[in-house]
């Protein structure tokens, strides 16, 4: 499957800060599923589930590449990712450490 991020993010994945990422639209991937980003990037699959905005905490902030959730829930504004009461949550490792 092939995803998208801002270069940023991107950079994050490929320096090991970012291990999860958070869609609007609803997806049911297995454990083990690869993922492309940008088509430059690979990663695996650990799991998949949905989490209401209101659940998003720290660990998931760290987990995305951020210092806090503040910045997390301040980079979902951005996005327009703010109204959406439910987010799906991918968490990944990189397909070299698999």
């Amino acid at each position: 499957m092939l995803m998208f991020l801002k270069g940023p993010l991107l950079r994050a994945v490929a320096e090991g800060r970012k291990t999860q990422t958070l869609r609007r639209q609803r997806l049911r991937l297995p454990p083990g599923h690869v993922i492309s980003f940008n088509g430059r990037l690979r990663v695996v699959v650990r799991s998949v589930d949905r989490i209401a905005q209101a659940h998003l905490d720290e660990d998931d902030a760290r987990r995305e590449g951020f210092a806090s959730l503040d910045e997390l829930r301040q980079t979902l504004l951005t996005l327009g990712l703010d109204r959406e009461p439910e987010l799906t949550r991918i968490r990944f490792e990189s397909s070299a450490t698999c």
